[in-house]
């Protein structure tokens, strides 16, 4: 997954300074390699399907649990230090490195995160796939 270690050398130059639309396609290919074990895993007779489930820390748990979100292979999860208000964690973070390279200020990011609660209670009602996100950063 997108961890330091197996980054790609052009990304990790911008850490943490994405765009919108680099993260977003990060989240993406993120999502694609753990898609990709699971399907590795159903094909092995060996593993029991019906228990398979996924692990993140981090980033890694804000991938598992958006990709446990769309695929019904995984069963279950568990997230380690993957949640909690981001929006006080950017910008109130002793990382200055997070507030400095931010692709927008406090007051610009303020009203994108206060659209996702209606985002997330759209998505519960009608599905994931049912809807356009306000923000492409919500992962269409």
């Amino acid at each position: 997954m997108f961890h330091s270690s197996r980054v790609p050398q052009a990304i990790k130059k911008q850490l943490p300074a994405l765009t919108f639309e680099e993260w977003f396609e990060e989240y993406q290919v993120s999502m694609i390699d753990v898609r990709q074990i699971v399907d590795w895993a159903n094909s092995r007779g060996e593993i029991n399907k019906e228990r398979i489930a996924a692990v993140g820390i981090s980033f890694g748990g804000f991938i598992s649990a958006i990709t446990m979100g769309v695929d019904r292979h995984i069963k279950a999860g568990v997230f380690l230090v993957a949640g909690g208000n981001s929006e006080e964690i950017t910008w109130r973070s002793k990382m200055s490195a997070i507030r400095m390279g931010a692709s927008c200020t406090e007051a610009e990011c303020h009203p994108i995160h206060s659209c996702y609660p209606q985002y997330l209670a759209e998505v519960a009602e009608k599905g994931f796939e049912n809807i356009t996100p306000a923000k492409k950063m919500f992962f269409n």
